[in-house]
């Protein structure tokens, strides 16, 4: 046979196809992950306090406005406020925060700490996420 040349060492059809719909399955997984982990990520309840936490020595009350910047309504069924080690429950604002609203509260507490002072840390625990802050007392 003339003419005819062998050629050895290519890759056969059939491998070529198997080795390119499965580079092309793997980006297809992989773009899946990225999306369904950016539609998880994104759809958080992100609280924010605005302004400085007040506390009122002669009171014993602690005043503070929280926000929500997620993209998901927060729950705000139990607020519980620590401060010098003493806990007290916050009331006001509502049960359930829409993404972008704003709501204030105030805490009495019933054992109050003592010798609370500027920059004094306080923790505000709610049933999805602890925010801590420096009080500002007059």
């Amino acid at each position: 046979m003339k003419g005819a040349t062998r050629h050895r060492g290519g890759l056969p059809p059939a491998l070529t196809i198997i080795i390119s719909v499965s580079g092309i399955a793997a980006a297809v997984i992989a773009a899946y992950f990225l999306v369904s982990t950016t539609q998880r990520a994104s759809k958080q309840c992100v609280l924010v306090l605005t302004g400085v936490p007040y506390y009122d020595t002669v009171s014993h009350k602690l005043y503070f406005t929280v926000r929500n910047d997620g993209t998901t309504a927060c729950d705000l069924s139990s607020v519980i406020a620590v401060l010098g080690g003493q806990e007290a429950t916050c009331k006001g604002g509502t049960t359930s925060l829409a993404p972008g609203d704003s709501t204030s509260f105030s805490c009495t507490f019933t054992n109050p700490p003592s010798g609370v002072k500027d920059g004094d840390k306080v923790a505000i625990q709610t049933p999805t996420t602890t925010l801590t802050a420096s009080v500002s007392t007059p």
